[in-house]
């Protein structure tokens, strides 16, 4: 990781002093003086100042050694007042090592949740959004009206897990969701568990285009199927249903018939695309 450090008005020795303290393992600093405007990326930056910070500067940590009362505490997430202290090598090279182990500690607190959110928001094989992270994209999206639904399963995944075993299967789940998400790249795509995936849009589309493009994306899927050995025995099929102004239904109403149509094109000798419609009309 690499730490922007920039200093302002600091004594050359005093910079000498911080730049001897090794930075922590994994870390890699980068000095520059604050009229430098060193464009450089990085993932923190700790402006060292001996003279007026302004009111809303927006770096992250500041060590600050006069005038801490101009600063916007609402920007930082942490501020070390050096304005009491003499200004020595002893005293820096304190309050530099304090400020470091703080930057360690939050970065890798955030990687950590980072990952966390990475597990419980998307699936581990595919990179898909997990069952639980549509119901709460459900949740955060109820004013929705027009909404496509498209349920998808895999055809003889069984077959060809008993055949190839069950990393062939994890190859074929992987190839069908890189293809959702290139082709349905405008959507939000799920894997809900086994080989069953939705998407859901958020667009006016009329019932001929979406069916023609699923059937569309059917037909790829199964020409990348086919040019591989042990994976074209497979095909997938679909399921649609839809909200309009017309006929507002709820999400769950449109995934379930959607779930419905999945079943009809199964019926109707799979590797097809199935719109879902209502009986009673």
């Amino acid at each position: 990781m690499k730490i922007i450090i920039e200093t302002v008005n600091i004594n050359k020795i005093l910079v000498d002093a911080m730049k001897n303290i090794p930075p922590p393992e994994g870390f890699i600093y980068e000095f520059c003086e604050a009229d430098e405007n060193l464009n450089v990326e990085a993932d923190a930056k700790i402006i060292i100042s001996h003279e007026k910070i302004f009111t809303g500067h927006p770096h992250k940590y500041i060590l600050c050694t006069s005038h801490p009362e101009k600063l916007n505490l609402h920007d930082l997430d942490c501020l070390i007042d050096l304005w009491a202290c003499p200004l020595n090598v002893e005293t820096v090279k304190f309050y530099f090592t304090k400020l470091q182990k703080l930057i360690s500690s939050d970065l890798h607190d955030t990687e950590y949740h980072q990952k966390i959110f990475n597990m419980a928001h998307y699936d581990f094989l595919t990179g898909l959004a997990t069952r639980w992270y549509l119901n709460e994209y459900i949740e955060a999206n109820r004013d929705e009206i027009n909404i496509t639904c498209i349920y998808l399963d895999l055809d003889h995944l069984k077959i060809l897990n008993d055949t190839y075993g069950h990393l062939a299967g994890d190859e074929a789940l992987v190839l069908t969701a890189q293809l959702i998400m290139k082709e349905f790249h405008d959507g939000f795509s799920a894997r809900l568990g086994g080989d069953e995936f939705v998407v859901v849009l958020f667009k006016k589309v009329s019932t001929y285009e979406i069916e023609k493009r699923v059937s569309s994306f059917i037909k790829s899927l199964s020409k990348n199927y086919s040019s591989n050995p042990g994976l074209k025995m497979l095909s997938i099929s679909a399921g649609v249903s839809q909200s309009t102004f017309d006929v507002p239904k709820t999400f769950e109403q449109v995934i379930a018939e959607s779930d419905i149509a999945l079943y009809q094109a199964k019926d109707c000798g799979r590797a097809c695309c199935k719109i879902y419609e209502d009986p009673a009309i």
